[in-house]
């Protein structure tokens, strides 16, 4: 579909161009840009690694102050969004590249950030479970699923089989727990 010049120049027309869209496809095309898939990937790799350099040394500030408090909360939700850039970033990088394996591990550790964060909001007991809980864990059965089946499909390497088994049995457990309540 093309886009006459007296659409490019309407205001607010940031419509995206994709036709048969595909992640591989080596070009993304908006009505401003022309982006490379190389470089959204890379630029997603520097978020991946920023998020998760944030996400390791922040933890620990978290883990030192007093439970509940005002300093604790603050390095939690900063843990909680780096977190969460990073294990969205890898999971498109994952799927661009594909790597089945990272996929999975990425979305185990979205599980474990979103559960952590959903737990205190659950914490009075008044708030039952909603639809994107049950959805979240339903999504981690599926991935232990996958994890297990890696681990026992997947052609032999060092140590790559046990530890698709270990995170996939993880990943059922954690989310049978969370489903029975």
């Amino acid at each position: 579909e093309k886009i006459t010049a007296n659409e490019e120049r309407q205001p607010g027309n940031l419509r995206i161009l994709f036709t048969g869209f595909d992640l591989r496809s080596p070009t993304v095309t908006t009505d401003l840009c022309r982006v490379e898939m190389k470089e959204v990937v890379s630029i997603l790799l520097w978020i991946h690694v920023l998020s998760g350099f944030t996400a390791f040394f922040v933890a620990p500030c978290a883990l030192a102050t007093k439970k509940g408090g005002k300093a604790h909360r603050r390095w939690g939700k900063i843990f909680f969004w780096a977190m969460l850039a990073g294990t969205t970033s890898a999971s498109i990088i994952a799927l661009y590249r594909p790597i089945p394996f990272l996929f999975l591990i990425s979305i185990f550790a979205f599980y474990l950030t979103f559960t952590g964060y959903r737990v205190l909001r659950r914490k009075t007991g008044k708030d039952r479970p909603k639809v994107i809980d049950w959805i979240v864990s339903i999504a981690m059965l599926i991935t232990g699923a996958g994890l297990i089946g890696l681990g026992i499909f997947s052609p032999p390497g060092p140590g790559f089989r046990i530890i698709s088994l270990v995170f996939g049995s993880l990943s059922i457990l954690f989310s049978a727990q969370e489903i029975r309540g």
